[in-house]
């Protein structure tokens, strides 16, 4: 549409082939700028609407659940099926946040240097959570 050519091997969603493809980076870049610009800027677009529907979608999804009483049910789901959820979700985060920076330390360490602290302020009861994140987001 752009006059681009995408890969022939494309990314499913969950499916680490462990290669990346170069796709509006480097060469491909240096060879279309102008379209690769544009693509970039309607993918910004895509992206920003996305994450407003599904935000809005999701807040009044967790309200419907406290005005209806339905969070009584979470009770009934056992604790080691959430922690071990939750494990696998952190894990995932991680990984991906790994491979986004490319692997570079400088971009990953700013990151786990707040990460870690609030992590063991959170689990260890260390002040109050709804203090304590704000300031140490915003301080730094």
């Amino acid at each position: 549409q752009l006059g681009l050519e995408y890969p022939e091997k494309r990314r499913r969603l969950g499916g680490g082939s462990g290669e990346e493809v170069k796709f509006c980076k480097g060469d491909d870049l240096a060879a279309h700028q102008v379209q690769c610009d544009t693509y970039h800027e309607e993918l910004q677009a895509t992206v920003v609407f996305t994450v407003l529907v599904s935000s809005a979608a999701l807040g009044l999804l967790f309200f419907l659940s406290g005005r209806l009483h339905l969070t009584k049910y979470a009770n009934y789901v056992p604790t080691c099926v959430m922690e071990a959820f939750m494990s696998c979700v952190g894990y995932k985060v991680f990984k991906y946040a790994l491979k986004f920076c490319s692997y570079e330390a400088r971009q990953f360490v700013p990151a786990a240097a707040i990460g870690v602290p609030l992590y063991f302020l959170k689990a260890y009861h260390i002040g109050n959570p709804a203090v304590v994140i704000p300031l140490m987001l915003f301080i730094p």
